[in-house]
């Protein structure tokens, strides 16, 4: 259950979903990718003497890592814990007149029981981890080489690399972006709530829709090129 996200047991710790903090859930890990796919091809010939020119491309299209759906908070709130994170996952109601729940005046039903029902959420449960999942991401990146003499019979290498091939085309192309996660990576908070001491059930206060939470990834969105030269002796 140690998802490797500090250098402290502590922090380790409290980076984990759960539905109950002493006895840890099994589930998906922070970094499993279900689905990955990579195709590479290359071009070579030798169009100069016997110099070659090279083409390769690099195509990698792959899922994004699984999330957990948790309730908002951390130990400020009824639910939650002394650790101080937003980990403790998700009650999703039977309906809107599930006696375990009170929805309060902010609490939009109708969005929250299409969003459940979306992402395959078990109605009238406490949520299993890594039901949800980041969002997949393409790259295309290209590579141009082209062989030259070089001193005593070797050869040098001139290169230009280009990531994010997409990018480059076009602005709108080749843009990645992520659910903000908050508190911890593995865990998304959706729904803001407390608990009535009076009749032990919960109170909903509001609804976070995780797409809403969706955050650019700016360094990662934009193309690169990058030129060297490479000599083998």
């Amino acid at each position: 259950a140690n998802p490797g996200t500090s250098f402290t047991a502590a922090e380790n710790f409290r980076a984990v979903a759960a539905t109950d903090i002493v006895n840890l859930d099994v589930g998906p890990s922070l970094r499993n990718t279900p689905h990955n796919f990579v195709l590479s091809t290359t071009f070579s010939k030798a169009i100069w003497g016997d110099n070659r020119t090279s083409i390769t491309a690099f195509y990698q299209r792959r899922a994004g890592a699984p999330l957990s759906a948790v309730f908002l908070g951390g130990y400020a709130s009824d639910i939650g814990d002394t650790g101080g994170r937003a980990r403790n996952m998700v009650y999703v109601p039977t309906d809107a007149a599930d006696p375990l729940v009170n929805f309060g005046p902010g609490f939009d039903t109708n969005a929250f029981f299409a969003w459940a029902d979306k992402n395959g959420l078990k109605r009238g449960a406490i949520q299993r981890k890594g039901q949800l999942d980041q969002n997949w991401s393409t790259d295309l990146d290209l590579r141009f080489q082209q062989e030259i003499p070089f001193f005593g019979g070797a050869k040098a290498k001139l290169y230009v690399d280009i990531e994010n091939v997409l990018n480059a085309l076009s602005s709108s192309w080749g843009t990645k972006s992520y659910i903000n996660t908050q508190d911890i990576g593995s865990a998304v908070g959706v729904v803001d709530a407390n608990i009535d001491a009076g009749t032990n059930t919960y109170n909903y206060n509001s609804f976070t829709n995780p797409n809403s939470l969706q955050t650019p990834d700016a360094w990662d969105s934009l193309y690169r090129v990058q030129i060297g030269i490479r000599a083998d002796f």
